[in-house]
C-alpha cells in the first residue's frame, strides 16, 4: 500500500450521500452516477494524470476506468472489452491459446499460461515484457483491512531474464529480476473549480526493481495454507516512491500533507497526492521474497493464485497478501516444466527417519538405565563374616544363617547348608525419599551330590528358593 490519507474516504462519502426528498431523486442520482461511469471509458479527458506518466497502458482495446469525480476509485485499472479473451489490470493477460496473436516470426501460439502459477519459463523470461503478473491487494483478513484504506489497489509485476546463469534454486532458469509498480484509485477531476486541488493526483504510488531473483519450490509462508509454494527470492531491492515519472506537489513530504492551494483558498485546503509511509512499501537495499501457492492450487475459474510478498528485517517485514493472475502467450512450450519432486516428500522421509532414530535412542537409554539400576542394586548385597549387610538398607531383622553340619532336617555329612529370611529391604532414593523393594523374602542354599554314569563324585550345586516376594 502507498500510504494514502483517509480524506479520500470523506470525499467518497460526500460524493455518494445526498439528501433527497423522495425516491425519484435517488433514482436520478444513481442514473447520473451510472451514466458518468459508462461515459468515462470514452471520455478523452478521463485519467489525464495516468496518461501523462504512461505507467499503465491498456492493451487489446481496453480503456482506463474513471468515475470522473473526487472519489478515490479512478485510473488504477483498465476495463477489458472481452473478458473471455483478455484479463488483468492492463488487459494484457490471455485466457486461452486462441486469444493469442502470432508472434513476430509469424508462429501461432501453442499455449497460454493463464492459471498455471507464477513460476516463469525460460521463454517467458525472454519475452519483451517478461512473465507478467496482474495482482490485486488482499487475500487474508489482515491484508483486506489494510487494502480497504486504499481502494482499488493493484500491482503489475514483470519478471525478466538478466542473461546470467542461475547460481541456486531452479537450475533450468537463468537469474532474473522483478519489476513491481503499484497503482491505486485516485480522484479524477479533469475540470471545474475542484480540479486545482487534484493537479498532482497521480494513480501510481511506487515502483521497485528486485534483482538477483531465483525460483525454488518450498514451504509456504504467512497466511498461505497450500501444501507447497513457488518461492522467488531476490537479493536486492531498488525502490522509488513516488515513481520518477510522477511530479511532486508543492511542499511534498514523505509522510504528511502537501502544501496549501494558492489563494484564493477559502477552505484552507492542501493539494492531494499519495505519500510514502515506510511501513506500506518495500525498503531499499535489502532482499525480498514472493511466495505463491503453486500448480493446481490456484483458482481454476479465476486463474488466481494467493501470494505473499515480504522482506525480512524491515518495517515492511510483516508483508502483504496479494492475489495474482498470469497469462503469457506461449510459442515454444505449453506449460512450465516440473521443477522436480516437491521438498515436502524429502522432508517427510527425513522426519520419519529422525523420529525412528530418536525412538530407538530413547528405548536404548531406558534399557541401559534399567540394567544399570539392577546391577547397582545387586552390588549392595555384601557378604560379611556372620550376616549379609545390604547398603542403604533398613536392618529390621538380621539375616539368619543356619549351618547344619552336625545334624538337623537338612543335615548332610560334610555338606554346607545356609538359610535366610528378610522381612524388609528399603533403598534410599534422591533426597530423603525411600522405597521398599523387598518384603518377607526367604530362601536357602546347600551342597548336594549327583551321580554320573558308573562313577560317583561329589559336586557342589548351589541354588536358591525365594519366598513370598517371588
Amino acid at each position: 500500500l502507498g500510504g494514502s490519507k483517509l480524506d479520500g474516504r470523506v470525499d467518497m462519502a460526500r460524493f455518494c450521500t445526498a439528501r433527497p426528498r423522495g425516491g425519484a431523486e435517488v433514482r436520478v442520482a444513481l442514473a447520473m452516477v451510472l451514466a458518468a461511469t459508462v461515459a468515462s471509458a470514452a471520455d478523452p479527458e478521463a485519467c489525464l494524470k495516468m496518461k501523462e506518466i504512461g505507467l499503465l497502458k491498456c492493451k487489446h482495446g481496453g480503456s482506463l476506468y474513471s468515475a470522473l469525480n473526487e472519489s478515490r476509485l479512478s485510473c488504477s485499472q483498465c476495463e477489458c472489452p472481452d473478458e473471455e479473451k483478455w484479463t488483468g489490470v492492463d488487459c494484457s493477460l490471455c485466457k486461452t491459446r486462441e486469444s493469442c496473436p502470432p508472434d513476430a516470426e509469424g508462429r501461432k501460439a501453442v499455449g497460454c499460461s493463464f492459471g498455471m502459477g507464477i513460476r516463469p519459463t525460460a521463454e517467458e523470461l525472454a519475452q519483451p515484457r517478461g512473465k507478467v503478473l496482474s495482482c490485486a491487494c488482499g487475500g487474508d483478513p489482515l491484508s483486506e483491512q489494510a487494502c480497504a484504506m486504499q481502494p482499488n489497489t493493484f500491482a503489475m509485476i514483470s519478471m525478466k531474464g538478466t542473461g546470467n546463469a542461475s547460481s541456486a534454486g531452479d537450475e533450468e532458469l537463468p537469474d532474473f529480476e522483478i519489476q513491481i509498480t503499484e497503482f491505486a484509485g485516485a480522484p479524477d477531476v479533469p475540470q471545474g473549480p475542484r480540479a486545482r486541488r487534484y493537479e498532482y493526483a497521480y494513480p501510481a504510488v511506487w515502483n521497485a526493481t528486485l534483482s538477483g531473483c531465483r525460483h525454488s519450490v518450498g514451504p509456504c509462508y504467512g497466511p498461505i495454507k497450500a501444501t507447497s509454494c513457488d518461492v522467488i527470492q531476490c537479493g536486492n531491492t531498488s525502490m522509488d516512491c513516488p515513481p520518477p515519472q510522477v511530479k511532486k506537489c508543492p511542499g511534498w513530504e514523505q509522510v504528511g500533507d502537501c502544501g496549501p492551494l494558492p489563494e484564493p483558498n477559502p477552505n484552507r485546503e492542501n493539494f492531494w497526492e499519495f505519500h510514502c509511509i515506510p511501513m506500506s512499501m518495500p525498503v531499499n537495499g535489502i532482499d525480498g521474497t514472493l511466495v505463491c501457492e503453486r500448480g493446481s492450487e490456484p483458482n481454476a475459474t479465476l486463474g488466481e493464485a494467493k501470494c505473499y510478498f515480504y522482506q525480512k528485517n524491515s518495517p515492511f517485514g510483516q508483508g502483504i497478501a496479494i492475489k495474482c493472475k498470469t497469462g503469457n502467450c506461449l510459442y515454444n512450450s505449453t506449460s512450465p516444466p516440473s521443477p522436480g519432486p516437491e521438498p515436502e516428500d524429502t522432508y517427510r522421509v527425513t522426519a520419519l527417519v529422525a523420529t525412528n532414530l530418536l525412538f530407538a535412542l530413547v528405548l536404548g537409554t531406558f534399557i541401559f538405565s534399567s540394567g544399570f539400576f539392577v546391577y547397582k542394586e545387586t552390588r549392595k548385597w555384601q557378604l560379611e563374616a556372620d550376616f549379609i549387610t545390604p547398603q542403604n538398607a533398613e536392618r529390621r531383622v538380621p539375616l539368619e544363617f543356619q549351618e547344619t553340619l552336625s545334624g538337623g532336617a537338612h543335615a548332610h555329612t560334610g555338606a554346607f547348608y545356609l538359610e535366610w529370611k528378610i522381612e524388609s529391604y528399603i533403598v534410599q532414593l534422591r533426597g530423603t525419599a525411600e522405597k521398599r523393594i523387598l518384603k518377607n523374602v526367604s530362601g536357602f542354599v546347600s551342597a548336594g551330590e549327583r551321580s554320573r554314569g558308573a562313577e560317583m563324585r561329589s559336586e557342589t550345586n548351589i541354588f536358591a528358593i525365594l519366598g513370598p516376594s517371588g
